[in-house]
């Protein structure tokens, strides 16, 4: 791979490619202030135009004209477009050697610019020109589709390092970009400052501020292995031999304590009041009534009536006169009547009633209190120990010879970029008063964000513990409040 601090000066040396290919023509080694002038006259201004530039390319391909396996060799012939249309030659070797005028495209002051900045004369020291090559290759390793493709063949096998980042990870981090302290005035500082007035009063921004929300990446790229601190030295005479021994002796010690105190208590209280009433109720009215009447009558009459009556005769009339009558009448009349009447009755009734009422009463009351430490410490010892013996000789019997042990060092490059950048506005907000007389309705609001944010198991298990008063107050006047748990366990 490209080794772009060789290629390049010394002010651009610590850049990687992605940000060596954006910087001038001026950064890589043999680029002077006259050819970095005769390139910008052509379009050429960065790094990256010169590898990608096309006056560039159509030198590169019309010096490989009769390369095989172009197409141009293969066909015996060259594009049309490479060279000026009167310029003559006899083969496609020749292509190489004319100056560079003949190039399509580029003008005899152009062509005379660059022929005395550059310092070339013909098409091929144009398409050979060192710095355009290096160009070449590092916006090929960049971009791709600019390399040579024999190279790129050939070291398609071959592990590369600093290409591909090994680890990559991302982390945030908040910028305000304005606060509300802007505008204030300034006075001379003929003392110390002071820290009293920050503690005793709370500040904070008084306007809106905006920022931002950066995310940034940090990669790392493997660089290569090298050799670090000189670990061992052995000098071997001419013709002398000796045991080296190698111990590997690792010794590990572990111990843990880990105790835990858990204490539970509970009540139990349960009454029980049960009443049942069982009611019998049975009446039985009995009740006879007789009665009767008895009517008698007798009624009698008679009567007899009689009637006589006597006259005399014409005769008699004749010589006496006379009447006789009589009435005899009888009547007798007898009534006999005779009335009975009467009554009888019984009556009876019986009323029978039953009533049973069972009336309980049970009330059960359980406290158990549990209280379980537990203390448990583990130690742990591990030993291993090896040792390895090699012969090393010196069979040059006329020369010494030195044999050093260095550690390996695998070198790493480490890039940090912005990922990405989220805009944020600060709005100004009153500090909470924990310690007013509305602190627990504060606690009990933001108990989650104070849990989040304890700084400490003991103020952690106070906030989470429902049966706790809290009370928070800052250690630090800031905006973030620190918080501080106290309580007193209530049942």
């Amino acid at each position: 791979m490209l080794s772009i601090a060789d290629h390049v000066r010394a002010d651009f040396a610590q850049l990687d490619a992605y940000e060596l290919v954006g910087k001038p023509t001026s950064a890589l080694l043999g680029v002077s202030k006259p050819a970095e002038a005769a390139l910008k006259h052509v379009g050429i201004s960065t790094v990256f135009d010169l590898g990608a530039s096309w006056l560039f390319a159509n030198a590169r391909a019309a010096s490989e004209a009769d390369r095989e396996g172009t197409a141009s060799s293969r066909f015996g012939r060259a594009p049309t477009d490479w060279l000026q249309t009167d310029v003559q030659y006899g083969s496609l070797a020749e292509i190489s050697a004319l100056p560079v005028q003949s190039l399509r495209g580029v003008s005899g002051d152009d062509a005379a610019a660059l022929t005395q900045a550059l310092d070339v004369r013909t098409i091929r020291d144009l398409a050979h020109w060192p710095p355009y090559t290096v160009a070449r290759r590092l916006v090929g390793n960049v971009a791709g589709g600019t390399g040579d493709p024999d190279l790129v063949q050939s070291e398609a096998l071959r592990p590369r390092f600093g290409e591909y980042p090994t680890e990559r990870v991302y982390y945030s981090t908040l910028v305000m970009l304005h606060t509300g302290a802007e505008g204030k005035p300034q006075g001379v500082l003929n003392a110390p400052l002071s820290v009293m007035p920050a503690i005793e009063h709370q500040h904070g921004p008084g306007k809106l501020a905006i920022g931002a929300l950066l995310t940034l990446s940090q990669s790392w790229y493997a660089q290569g292995i090298t050799l670090g601190h000189l670990l061992h030295s052995l000098a071997l005479a001419p013709g002398e031999a000796t045991r080296l021994a190698v111990v590997d002796w690792s010794r590990r010690s572990r111990a843990s304590d880990t105790e835990a105190v858990g204490e539970q208590e509970g009540l139990d209280n349960a009454m029980d009041h049960g009443r049942a009433i069982s009611e019998v109720q049975n009446a039985v009215a009995s009740e006879m009534q007789s009665g009767g009447s008895h009517t008698h009558a007798t009624s009698k009459s008679k009567s007899s009536p009689m009637h006589a009556s006597a006259s005399t005769g014409l005769l008699t009339s004749l010589v006496a006169s006379g009447d006789v009558s009589g009435t005899t009448e009888t009547a007798s009349t007898e009534a006999d009547a005779t009335s009975s009447s009467w009554s009888m009755g019984n009556r009876s009734v019986l009323g029978q009633m039953a009533q049973q009422v069972n009336d309980r009463t049970e009330q059960h009351a359980t406290s158990v209190r549990n209280r379980r430490a537990s203390a448990v410490s583990e130690v742990g010892d591990a030993g291993h120990n090896q040792v390895s013996t090699r012969i090393v000789a010196n069979y040059n019997h006329m020369h010494a010879l030195t044999v050093q042990y260095y550690e390996t060092v695998q070198v790493y490059r480490v890039a940090t970029q912005l990922h990405r950048a989220e805009r944020c506005l600060f709005v100004p907000m009153e500090q909470l008063d924990f310690s007013g007389t509305h602190g627990m309705e504060l606690v009990e609001r933001f108990r989650g964000p104070l849990v989040r944010s304890a700084l400490n198991r003991q103020a952690l298990s106070l906030l989470l513990d429902q049966h706790t008063a809290v009370a928070v107050t800052p250690e630090v006047r800031t905006h973030v409040p620190v918080v501080r748990a106290f309580g007193r366990r209530r049942l």
